[in-house]
């Protein structure tokens, strides 16, 4: 059952958030159809989950990076014919400036007079993705991305940017709000950190680093924790690095690293035990150059640390630099790795008592973000 899939956590982060997004529309009166690419070639799934809420797959046959990323072409003429078969008041999309989704809500807004809503989650242009994507589709996807990013935000109703300054970036933005990512609050339960080690057979003498959802495309972040980690084992021995994310990314790092033994990495986890590894951590730390990219993204993951009550440490980015500022949730340090090392190492010396620095931690997550 699809409804499963979503409610047990087995599914992309993306693909979660827009579903329960779209089933508490619908509770609210709307009749509500979230349409997603899918890895499906030969057919359309249609999912009727109650009489205001369904859930359509749109079928692609281009490379993943072409198909999921809004370039379909099937994707395309799939969503057009839903769009006009139909009268959508509002028509919600994210990435919208991409064919797969300007081009149907195009249709929708002047031929069916649809609201239309971008939903706006990453720096794609100039000064932001564009500038990493490697590769000839890639930089074919990047010279779209400065292109039309910009102009195509004109054409919506409205836009949901995720952080301030991705707003800013347009001249004209009256029509844009600031909706940061949200938190687990329903969901992640905070166990305090002598129970989870207990159940994951750990001792409480161990100080646990934690980082969560690593990819590579984030490396450069990473490398500041993971160089400042290199320094620290070998002065203190009850120093671990519990990390999750993308498993080819994380294996290869494991490898490449003397410090293997120390690092906890279990692989894919269901959601209760990643609650409870990320419950053993004394303390979270989630590196955020301050570059253009970032400054124009909203680190969701920041809403999963918030919620188990941790201290946080981070770099002055975007929207963070201000909620850090605002809020007692932990700590700000330079984007340098011995910036990263001298604070972590007084924690480890007991000369900053954490108990001290996650006061408006779990009332951010439920006030808040939730």
């Amino acid at each position: 059952m699809l409804a499963d899939y979503v409610e047990n956590y087995n599914c992309p982060s993306s693909f979660k958030i827009r579903h329960l997004t779209g089933k508490k529309i619908s509770e609210r009166g709307h009749k509500v159809t979230y349409a997603y690419p899918s890895n499906n070639s030969r057919r359309t799934t249609i999912v009727d989950e109650t009489d205001n809420f369904r859930t359509i797959s749109t079928p692609g046959v281009f490379p993943k990076s072409l198909r999921t990323g809004g370039f379909s072409v099937l994707d395309i003429v799939r969503k057009s014919r839903l769009v006009l078969s139909e009268n959508f008041d509002i028509i919600h999309v994210t990435c919208g400036h991409r064919p797969a989704q300007l081009i149907p809500s195009l249709l929708g807004k002047y031929l069916k007079e649809s609201v239309i809503v971008d939903e706006w989650w990453e720096w794609y242009g100039r000064g932001g993705f564009a500038g990493i994507r490697k590769g000839v589709i890639g930089k074919l996807i990047s010279c779209y991305d400065v292109l039309f990013e910009l102009p195509a935000k004109s054409l919506y109703d409205g836009v949901i940017s995720i952080t301030s300054v991705l707003k800013k970036r347009l001249r004209n933005n009256s029509h844009v709000i600031v909706l940061h990512g949200g938190s687990e609050t329903g969901h992640l339960i905070d166990y305090n950190i002598h129970s989870s080690r207990e159940t994951l057979n750990l001792s409480d003498d161990l100080f646990i680093i934690g980082m969560s959802n690593l990819g590579e495309d984030d490396y450069e972040d990473n490398r500041l924790l993971f160089d400042a980690f290199s320094r620290l084992e070998k002065d203190y021995d009850n120093i671990r690095l519990f990390v999750t994310g993308e498993k080819k990314y994380l294996l290869k790092f494991i490898e490449t690293v003397p410090y293997r033994d120390k690092i906890i990495y279990k692989g894919w986890l269901d959601f209760d035990d990643y609650n409870r590894y990320l419950s053993a951590c004394n303390i979270f730390v989630l590196p955020f150059r301050n570059i253009p990219r970032n400054s124009g993204r909203w680190p969701n993951k920041i809403g999963d640390y918030l919620c188990l009550n941790r201290p946080v440490i981070s770099n002055p980015t975007g929207d963070l630099r201000v909620l850090f500022e605002k809020y007692n949730i932990g700590f700000i340090c330079e984007e340098t790795v011995d910036a990263f090392y001298q604070l972590l190492r007084k924690m480890l010396c007991e000369e900053i008592d954490l108990s001290k620095h996650h006061a408006d931690s779990r009332f951010l997550a439920t006030e808040e973000l939730d």
